[in-house]
């Protein structure tokens, strides 16, 4: 079993609201430092509860292969400010691999997917301020070809492995 983890950058793409509360994001994103990462990922949140009950990840790696998870479970909620507002939204969602393109079409295993939505909560009516979205994909994946030299640099405080 192969385990990376990827820093992404991104933007929300899509959001709609429902009558009943929930959202629906697509975020895009690219990898940083960049290497040729992307990042598409759709997730519905009821709000009403800290459950995301849908979602789905597209993953596509610098040599144009493509790996897809099917969202297993997870968590959002808005964060607050020192006035109590909401300002943003934190999501750590599962995936479990259900296959890819390419070299990573027989790909298995799973991912988690952390991050955060600058300016999203009810108190700016779910607008968002700055559409930004940072997030992290950890990866644990089996049948693919070797990912290592998809991995980024160590930085000066994280040792080589």
């Amino acid at each position: 079993m192969q385990a990376l983890s990827i820093n992404f950058a991104g933007v929300v793409v899509e959001r709609q609201s429902f009558l009943d509360g929930s959202r629906v994001f697509t975020i895009e994103g690219a990898d940083q430092p960049a290497l040729g990462w992307r990042v598409s990922l759709t997730f519905r949140w009821p709000v009403a509860s800290e459950a995301v009950d849908e979602g789905d990840l597209t993953l596509v790696l610098p040599d144009g292969g493509e790996i897809y998870g099917s969202l297993s479970g997870g968590t959002a909620a808005e964060i607050t400010d020192e006035m109590g507002e909401a300002n943003a939204a934190r999501f750590d969602l599962d995936f479990t691999v259900t296959g890819g393109e390419g070299a990573y079409d027989l790909a298995s295993g799973r991912l988690r997917m952390t991050g955060t939505i600058a300016g999203e909560g009810a108190a700016s009516d779910g607008a968002l301020e700055g559409e930004g979205v940072l997030m992290t994909v950890d990866m644990w994946l089996e049948g693919t070809p070797d990912l290592s030299r998809f991995r980024p640099a160590p930085t000066e405080r994280e040792p080589a492995k």
